[in-house]
């Protein structure tokens, strides 16, 4: 995450100067504080992985998760939201590593591995 927000920030990079001319970004840089700080890597303090908690989140037991939706709910709605990225390490990858979301429709699925796969090729630092 410090790496994409000194990347955006950078005045000398013209790339990341079109990327803020370009697109409003939001940044949520943790959502399982409490989960870390008791030792957690992917899971809150009840133990529960937050990431599978998107589809249907209760606001009181998932609340950074209810809150990011209805964010992206609300950008939607306003067709503000062209990208949505959920950053996080992993306890079995080296490195850097980019996955794609599944999709069932099968358009949706190749975008999103096309997607991927164009962002690993353009970028020597994550592996598809």
């Amino acid at each position: 995450m410090e790496g994409v927000i000194n990347f955006l920030i950078n005045k000398h990079d013209l790339r990341a100067h079109l990327l803020r001319k370009m697109f409003v970004f939001q940044i949520v840089p943790m959502i399982n504080v409490d989960g870390v700080y008791h030792g957690h890597f992917r899971m809150d303090i009840f133990g529960k992985n937050l990431n599978r908690f998107y589809i249907n989140p209760d606001c009181e037991q998932q609340p950074a998760i209810y809150a990011i939706k209805e964010l992206a709910n609300h950008l939607i709605a306003q067709n503000r939201l062209s990208f949505y990225f959920d950053l996080h390490g992993h306890n079995a990858k080296k490195g850097c590593f980019i996955y794609g979301n599944a999709f069932t429709d099968f358009v949706e699925q190749v975008e999103s591995q096309v997607f991927c796969k164009l962002f690993a090729m353009n970028h020597s630092g994550f592996e598809y």
